[in-house]
């Protein structure tokens, strides 16, 4: 929902990383590809353009795009509005250290969005890096697990007087 929608942020690190690098669709861009702010208010907001029934946050953090662990954002909110005023808040998270994460929510009709940005990194590096900001009107389609083996081969190497063309039992996996 808020793919190319107008946004706006906190001041940026500079000009190539500004609030509207956060919601373009993509974190291949590399360094330049990000929302970059070190204000002492870090902030990300996004006009959807009309209410929409939110079901779903995607934050991906410095880690997404390629930059160190270290720059993911630890500890941020997510608001939503009808009127770009008055901020409900819809996701708390605290010590974060995931590359992306994905919060589901009761479904809110809201026509703005927030991320503020408390703590911007593990460490003592105070500009916040968000590679992209993302909400949708579905919930995340759960984990799927995929058994890849149900059995695990044993190798060995070993000397045999056999000649070289023996064939080991059938079952034997050599």
């Amino acid at each position: 929902l808020a793919l190319t929608r107008p946004a706006t942020g906190s001041a940026a690190c500079n000009a190539n990383e500004t609030a509207a690098k956060a919601v373009n669709g993509s974190v291949s861009g590399g360094n330049a590809d990000k929302f970059c702010s070190s204000a002492s208010s870090k902030w990300l907001q996004v006009d959807l353009g009309a209410s929409k029934s939110i079901a779903s946050f995607v934050v991906k953090h410095a880690g997404a795009g390629g930059e160190p662990t270290t720059y993911n954002t630890r500890n941020f909110n997510i608001q939503t509005s009808a009127d770009g005023s008055a901020w409900t808040t819809a996701v708390t998270v605290s010590n974060n250290t995931d590359n992306v994460t994905t919060h589901s929510v009761n479904a809110i009709a809201a026509r703005y969005v927030r991320l503020n940005l408390t703590t911007p990194t593990q460490g003592s590096d105070s500009a916040a890096r968000i590679y992209e900001f993302e909400a949708h009107d579905t919930a995340p389609a759960p984990e799927k697990v995929v058994l890849v083996l149900d059995q695990v081969p044993q190798f060995g190497i070993y000397r045999s007087t056999e000649p070289t063309t023996y064939t080991p039992p059938a079952g034997l996996l050599m």
